[in-house]
């Protein structure tokens, strides 16, 4: 039963924080995840490490529960909604979207689906969802129709982030679903992201002065290990265990948190994701 393979995921996977079951889980062929581009503070141009996070609970839901596909939306026409400049919104996007491509065929994750909300956007049974009369402001319509269209294509399993001490998180739009469009949805939530100083965060966006570990090929990995706490390291070193179970078979961590070995786990995993 799937609701008995969440359960010991849940148990076994400490990167997994919480599990509300929709009522189309049995029926669900997919899951799926979006990745903000935008908040308040502006654009986030360089996506932070924590987006494994998602990228790896979604893989891991997708063979537990023998699903077909991983989809995700990456959320271009969303952060257009909030009046920053549509060009640099198109290159952070296209940005992503390559990363994805990239970096899903070297881990061989296979059968997973990149979309851009532009491009969801323009399906006539998502323009008809957003033409239903529902609350919410712009970007939260977007968000809800992006979850009502992804439900009625059988992909009905929604991996989320959330962070009880956080004024903020996933929980917000999901609740709006629920009040909407019904109970049909499951919501598979992970840990934050983190800033080096361990401050909680989105996975995928960055706030002004929290320093991030972030995906580039240049990234200085020894010098942002060196300036995180020993509970920041491990919440590194508990992605790095998930990756290594997902893409060799096991973790080698052996539960060692020294900086050291977090560097060298980071770095086997930037020379896989970056070839």
């Amino acid at each position: 039963m799937p609701e008995d393979e969440i359960e010991k995921m849940m148990k076994e996977e400490p990167l997994i924080t919480g599990v509300s079951v929709g009522a189309e889980l049995q029926n669900s062929t997919g899951n799926y995840f979006g990745i903000g581009l935008s908040n308040r503070h502006g654009l986030t141009a360089e996506l932070p490490f924590d987006v494994m996070m998602l990228v790896l609970g979604a893989e891991l839901t997708k063979r537990k529960l023998d699903l077909e596909t991983v989809t995700t939306l990456i959320a271009d026409e969303h952060a257009k909604t909030n009046g920053f400049s549509e060009s640099e919104i198109d290159a952070i996007a296209k940005s992503r979207r390559e990363f994805l491509f990239r970096s899903l065929d070297r881990l061989n994750f296979r059968n997973w689906e990149v979309y851009l909300g532009s491009e969801i956007a323009r399906e006539p049974q998502h323009q008809q969802i957003l033409s239903c009369a529902f609350p919410g402001n712009r970007y939260e319509r977007m968000q809800l129709a992006d979850m009502e269209f992804f439900r009625s294509r059988r992909k009905s399993i929604k991996i989320g982030w959330k962070h009880n001490g956080m004024e903020f998180d996933e929980r917000h739009f999901d609740s709006m679903y629920e009040s909407s469009f019904g109970k049909g949805t499951t919501f598979i939530y992970t840990q934050p992201g983190r800033a080096l100083d361990g401050t909680p965060l989105p996975p995928y966006l960055h706030v002004p002065n929290k320093p991030r570990l972030v995906l580039s090929e240049t990234e200085d990995i020894r010098q942002k290990v060196e300036q995180m706490p020993k509970r920041v390291r491990s919440h590194f070193n508990r992605m790095a265990d998930l990756f290594e179970k997902l893409v060799y078979g096991s973790a080698s961590s052996a539960n060692n948190n020294n900086p050291e070995n977090l560097e060298k786990r980071l770095k086997n995993i930037y020379g896989v994701v970056f070839g």
